[in-house]
């Protein structure tokens, strides 16, 4: 199966992923290369609780509901998600709701506590002009609750659990001012919160999200005293899709929206749509790399002039933020890309140290003033090549770094059992590093 929608085409990937004991259908951009941050999920009407476990297991974090009545539509919005995750935060109405709703967006900006009840009161009375949206306005202004709340007593923090007693006055600087944001069409409504912290944490809300519905919403609803996570748990229950977009650092977006017209009850019983992205980009004069992270996986895409190849990678991090990048994994670019790809990574806050493995030799005699300072002393093995003495038949060579060249013999060739030696330059880094 392939669906083609606005720049992208989703192929489905057969029996994947394997040992799960659940169905899953995983539409993915590049079903030869599976890249899960580039993919989307099928279900069918499940709670949100298997949502969330499956969107963590997976690490595909677009998941919608498979049938036939809109699946086009929430294709395209993943696609625009997965493609432009900072257009949302530009025009989320028109990004989430189309091109229709994007001259009928609201914004309402604050930043202090003393500003909810003036902008609950605008927000209601704007609602309750929507047409057919009567039935949806208690729903609409309790969520608009929560996000206002949420944005001054839990985004500043990062943390879920870390929040102000809710009776503490807030007062944020000007260019701290988060937005409420109301949009709709005919036929849904959209209601979301723009903050400028970027801290939330997307894994850390789908475990919260798994938690609070495996146990019943009702009986989470009445334990829970308060704070961003029960906030979340309300809004996931009374909206049909979830959209939450961080760019690291820089901002937030959280946001539902439910159709006109349609009760709570029947919106409950409805199957949801979860759209998560969670990125950082890092500019460079002429390109940029966009950085994502599931779990232990890091995955980073090069981007500049359109039409040019460039480098992507996946990385496995550990907890001291260390990885070794295999030069032989990095898909598209060649070495004066990948030179600039390693200039924009060491400016990444999530990875600390970086180290090469496979780096072909003639890199490091070609174009020596293009690599970031310090890069080549991260270098751990390069493949270089032999040429034998003799018969001058050449063959790759791994060397790693930790080894002594000058204490190991030079290896025989396989040809005529003469001596094989490297290329000058690279016989000098291997015995001194530079």
């Amino acid at each position: 199966m392939k669906i083609k929608v606005g720049g992208m085409t989703f192929t489905a990937i057969p029996s994947w992923p394997a040992g799960l004991d659940y169905p899953i259908q995983i539409l993915s951009e590049n079903a030869a290369s599976y890249r899960p941050e580039e993919s989307v999920s099928l279900q069918k009407c499940d709670t949100p609780d298997k949502l969330a476990s499956r969107m963590l297991e997976t690490g595909v974090w677009n998941s919608v509901q498979d049938d036939t009545d809109g699946l086009e539509s929430r294709l395209s919005l993943a696609s625009r998600l997965i493609e432009r995750p900072e257009a949302f935060f530009e025009t989320p109405s028109e990004m989430i709701l189309g091109p229709e709703a994007a001259s009928i967006e609201k914004r309402w900006s604050f930043r202090s506590t003393a500003e909810k009840d003036f902008v609950m009161r605008t927000v209601h009375h704007y609602v309750s002009q929507i047409l057919g949206a009567k039935g949806v306005a208690p729903t609409v202004m309790s969520i608009s609750d929560e996000l206002f709340t949420n944005a001054l007593f839990n985004a500043p923090f990062g943390d879920l659990d870390s929040t102000l007693d809710r009776t503490t006055l807030v007062v944020l600087n000007p260019e701290m001012a988060a937005e409420i944001i109301v949009g709709n069409t005919q036929d849904r409504i959209l209601i979301g919160c723009i903050d400028v912290f970027g801290t939330l944490n997307c894994e850390n809300l789908l475990e919260r999200i798994y938690k609070g519905f495996s146990g019943g919403i009702g009986q989470a609803l009445n334990m829970e005293t308060g704070g961003a996570g029960i906030g979340i748990l309300r809004m996931v229950d009374l909206s049909s899709d979830i959209y939450v977009v961080v760019e690291k650092d820089k901002r937030t977006l959280v946001a539902c929206s439910f159709m006109l017209k349609r009760s709570s009850r029947k919106t409950r019983e409805t199957g949801k749509n979860f759209y998560f992205q969670s990125f950082q980009i890092i500019e460079g004069s002429s390109a940029k790399i966009r950085v994502e992270r599931r779990g232990t996986k890091v995955f980073l895409r090069l981007s500049g002039n359109p039409g040019d190849d460039f480098p992507y990678a996946e990385l496995d991090i550990n907890d001291s933020d260390e990885v070794v990048l295999d030069l032989r994994a990095l898909d598209g670019g060649g070495p004066r890309k990948i030179h600039g790809f390693l200039e924009l990574l060491k400016n990444s806050p999530s990875i600390r140290k970086i180290e090469l493995e496979y780096v072909p030799g003639h890199w490091l005699t070609e174009n020596l003033n293009l690599w970031p300072e310090g890069a080549l002393s991260r270098v751990k093995s390069l493949v270089a090549k032999f040429h034998c003495t003799s018969c001058k038949v050449a063959k790759d060579f791994i060397f790693n770094r930790d080894e002594k060249l000058k204490n190991s013999p030079a290896p025989a060739c396989p040809a005529c059992k003469g001596i094989l030696k490297p290329d000058e330059k690279i016989q000098k880094f291997m015995e001194t590093g530079i």
